[in-house]
């Protein structure tokens, strides 16, 4: 749970944006939540947000795509999940700071 509160408090202080760190959460949190408490959790808006940019190139695969796709893709996501993401990120935080 320890990477996934750095991700977490990453994204919360805008070092990692929504994309890659939803990404990132996602893959965490499947790893250190049961799929129960991951599912029926606030946590889902982040399977949410990486769910929809899977097919959306990530780190260095980015090099390969149109910077300008890119950035509207990104913006858009942004725009549509940051306050839902940033909540889950801040629960997620207040939740386990003490598990770790």
């Amino acid at each position: 749970m320890k990477e996934a509160l750095k991700v977490a408090r990453k994204i919360l202080t805008g070092e990692v944006d929504i994309v890659l760190g939803s990404v990132q959460l996602d893959i965490l949190l499947s790893y250190n939540l049961s799929e129960e408490e991951y599912y029926e959790s606030d946590f889902i808006i982040i399977k949410g947000v990486a769910s929809e940019v899977d097919d959306l190139p990530i780190a260095k695969e980015r090099e390969k795509w149109s910077i300008e796709a890119l950035k509207t893709k990104d913006k858009e996501i942004e725009s549509y999940y940051r306050q839902e993401v940033i909540s889950a990120c801040q629960k997620l935080v207040n939740k386990y700071k003490y598990a770790v």
